[in-house]
């Protein structure tokens, strides 16, 4: 793969680098240039370690996380896409986003022609949003590296509102793994998220989409307000804005 990059790069060949294809539209007139399509396979666990290859199969990965019995990526079931794809968008659902799991990032740097990686700090998430999105001609993801969690075969805290009421849970608490998975399958499912072969009626593009920003006044007013209608004791949810891109990565 490193090598069809270079050689794209070295030719000044525009380069498209496409995952699971699953957010991607080809205009009419085609692409003028190289695509490449990272299907690299790669599923190592090592305790509670995970090391993905960029092509694997997100949903497909989440899957074998949950039937190892580890914790930290379930409520992403059902996201469509490669394992590569995932920290470039800090991809998030259901109380769950990669860059509270994500140790490293191993990327080819095309801009200086080596294998970089990167720590989870280096990678500067922020809400939906990365080092990689920031500069997107500048990185090819070729492995991500996650640290889960042995929580004996109990989920991560379910953190999101509707995904509790329907398991019948408190916000914070813990159900079996299994159970949390298909509880987000079956809540995609009924919004016509996941593709059923059988049933073509109620497939749509799905919920892709962004909150709002807000500045510290507008924030303020908001949490004011949600305490006005919900009560004193509730918070609303908040992540932190994109951040300035950090020092550069050390080789690797």
């Amino acid at each position: 793969m490193i090598a069809a990059v270079r050689e794209a790069d070295d030719s000044g060949t525009p380069l498209l680098v496409i995952g699971g294809g699953s957010n991607l539209v080809i205009g009419d007139k085609g692409f003028d240039g190289t695509a490449l399509v990272v299907a690299t396979k790669g599923f190592a666990l090592d305790g509670t370690r995970l090391e993905l290859a960029a092509g694997e199969v997100w949903t497909d990965a989440v899957a074998r996380t949950v039937e190892a019995g580890l914790a930290g990526v379930e409520c992403l079931a059902g996201i469509p896409g490669s394992a590569g794809a995932t920290p470039i968008q800090n991809v998030g659902a259901y109380g769950q986003e990669v860059s509270s799991t994500i140790t490293e990032v191993v990327a080819y740097d095309r801009r200086a022609g080596e294998t970089v990686t990167l720590g989870n700090e280096d990678c500067a998430f922020s809400y939906r949003h990365s080092r990689f999105k920031a500069d997107p001609e500048r990185y090819v993801v070729l492995r991500v590296r996650f640290r889960l969690e042995d929580a004996g075969g109990l989920s991560g805290p379910v953190k999101y509102a509707e995904t509790a009421r329907v398991l019948g849970v408190a916000p914070g608490e813990r159900v079996p793994l299994a159970t949390a998975r298909e509880t987000v399958l079956k809540l995609r499912s009924g919004k016509g998220m996941v593709l059923d072969p059988e049933d073509h009626d109620t497939w749509s593009a799905g919920s892709f989409f962004t909150n709002p920003v807000l500045d510290d006044e507008a924030f303020a007013a908001f949490r004011a307000r949600v305490r006005e209608r919900l009560g004193d004791g509730v918070e609303p949810p908040r992540t932190p804005r994109a951040r300035a891109t950090p020092r550069p990565p050390p080789p690797g």
